[in-house]
């Protein structure tokens, strides 16, 4: 796997690249980066194909802009179209992976001579409607967590520090407090040493819902006795749902 720059316009791109052959282009969700795709590089580079991920403007390697108008789907697009151009001769198949997903659509869009296939994980295809994706989230999380709005007001998530156990309280009510039937502050809090060094919170042992995990930012919340035994337990020993 090798580094590679692609310039589009003033914005420098950091791309990962591995294997030759017809152009498999990745695009990573948020907060990611190129390495998120570190195993299909090497996977599908093994089955003849040029592999490469980029990290997408605004994170790791590559430029990273301040006007918000800077992050457009179009300006987005313009950026994966310029390293097809580059790496693929101006044809490529485009995975997509979270926020990756509407970006590679978007390029599919734009550029239809530039894409001869696209796959998107975890976000489904959505047609442009008559209400904004975040003016759709405020609707629809007016009195919780989202972490899209969240990260709307410059400064807020920067000031605020999440690894406190207060914060990691507040954080797991607004996002789920509505389908859990206790109280949050009667959990015990422990600190679980695992592969992705993870706070854990553990529901109390004999609730209706103690088989249920759920992930609220960086919480693990679920009961877990193997976890509540030993706290070295790895994260993959968690029953996540």
């Amino acid at each position: 796997m090798e580094s590679v720059t692609v310039d589009n316009g003033p914005i420098t791109l950091k791309v990962s690249v591995a294997g030759k052959g017809p152009l498999i282009l990745c695009v990573h969700g948020w907060p990611e980066l190129a390495y998120s795709w570190r195993h299909q590089l090497g996977h599908f580079a093994a089955h003849g194909y040029q592999v490469a991920a980029l990290d997408v403007r605004g994170y790791g390697g590559s430029s990273k802009p301040r006007e918000i108008a800077d992050y457009t789907l179009r300006a987005l697009a313009s950026d994966v179209a310029a390293i097809i151009d580059q790496l693929g001769g101006g044809s490529a198949i485009v995975f997509g992976h979270d926020w990756g997903a509407p970006i590679s659509w978007t390029t599919a869009l734009l550029y239809p001579r530039k894409v001869s296939a696209v796959a998107l994980l975890s976000v489904p295809y959505i047609p442009l409607g008559g209400m904004s994706f975040i003016d759709m989230m405020r609707s629809l999380y007016q009195d919780r967590f989202f972490y899209q709005l969240y990260f709307q007001g410059e400064g807020i998530a920067e000031g605020d520090d999440p690894f406190t156990d207060n914060n990691l309280i507040r954080i797991a009510k607004l996002q789920i407090g509505k389908i859990l039937p206790f109280d949050l502050e009667q959990c015990d809090i422990g600190n679980h040493v695992g592969a992705d060094q993870l706070r854990v919170i553990l529901l109390p042992v004999g609730q209706r819902h103690r088989d249920l995990c759920s992930i609220a930012g960086n919480v693990v919340i679920g009961e877990n006795e193997s976890v509540r035994r030993n706290n070295k337990t790895r994260t993959e020993s968690l029953h996540l749902l």
